[in-house]
């Protein structure tokens, strides 16, 4: 579970303040991917900007004058650890905040990371960082095409410079991540972890496993797909990680469940007793597959076990 984060990008050809009120408006529809920490990074006077602190977006931020701050490319993360040192304290926990920054011959950069990446002994979003400022690649193009063939999974990053924002998949596209537009104000793109967080934007394509994309003044351009891409979305994302509102692959993930209970009813050999069986879904995102499972078998459906709703996601 708490290999998933959430990322949320934006970027506009024009400077507005309203564009970091739209982050953290987006980093909040993600908040069910996680709670521990949170962080934003913006352009902001030719530099870039990060603020990061521990706990939700709906209290992290409430010291940041958005109104006040003019950018056009901004990216944000909400966290849950998958490796480093942040259970030790909280000093380690606010050092691992994301985006974390990095630098190298092609200039300043803040990268976002969602995913895991196994078997490693380091914190892997800072082994991604590393592996950026020591490759020998003149271009992010080439840089970020041999980050894609040597490091296979799991990882969906946004990826900040002064200029562009790039968003990339790895090649078994393990982890979901979407690209929205907003036709009506001059073209501009939003990148999201997932659509229900898009709001102000048109839900336009999902970033393809081992792709690249960059989006700047150009708008937006895929620069690379690896010959190698082989969809390999994590099932638990469609089970229970996502929200029911989100679009992954083509699909909505509460199609995905109702097809999930449906299977799961067609392959029962249990010989119930109907006047005496209810099925009862849990936890919230079970709820949708327990319906249709009870609906294929013709059982009775009961929400006896309720989510206090003001509590937040629980795991």
């Amino acid at each position: 579970m708490k290999e998933k984060c959430g990322v949320f990008g934006i970027y506009t050809k024009k400077s507005s303040n309203h564009n970091l009120n739209y982050l953290i408006q987006g980093l909040n529809l993600l908040q069910h991917r996680g709670q521990e920490s949170c962080g934003i990074a913006y352009k902001q006077n030719n530099n870039l900007v990060c603020k990061i602190d521990l706990g939700l977006v709906n209290t992290a931020f409430k010291g940041v004058k958005c109104e006040e701050i003019e950018t056009n490319i901004c990216i944000g993360h909400v966290r849950y650890s998958t490796s480093g040192n942040s259970k030790k304290t909280d000093i380690a926990q606010y050092n691992e905040c994301q985006p974390l920054f990095g630098t190298c011959k092609l200039g300043n950069f803040f990268l976002a990371h969602n995913g895991n990446i196994p078997n490693l002994n380091e914190h892997d979003t800072q082994y991604i960082i590393n592996f950026i400022q020591k490759c020998e690649e003149i271009t992010w193009k080439d840089i970020f095409i041999k980050l894609i063939e040597t490091i296979p999974a799991a990882y969906c990053l946004l990826i900040i410079t002064n200029n562009e924002i790039f968003a990339i998949r790895d090649r078994y596209g393990i982890r979901p991540l979407c690209i929205g537009i907003n036709v009506e104000n001059d073209n501009d793109f939003c990148v999201s972890s997932e659509s229900c967080a898009l709001q102000h934007y048109d839900y336009f394509r999902d970033v393809n496993p081992g792709e690249i994309v960059m989006i700047n003044d150009d708008g937006l351009n895929s620069l690379y797909v690896s010959p190698l891409a082989n969809l390999r979305l994590c099932a638990f994302e469609c089970i229970y990680f996502m929200n029911e509102r989100s679009v992954c692959n083509g699909m909505c993930i509460s199609e995905i469940r109702e097809i999930f209970g449906k299977g799961l009813a067609e392959k029962e050999s249990f010989n119930f007793d109907k006047k005496n069986t209810i099925v009862i879904g849990v936890p919230k995102t079970g709820i949708i597959s327990a319906k249709s499972y009870a609906r294929e078998l013709k059982l009775a459906y009961l929400q006896a076990i309720c989510k206090n709703e003001n509590i937040g996601r629980t795991f």
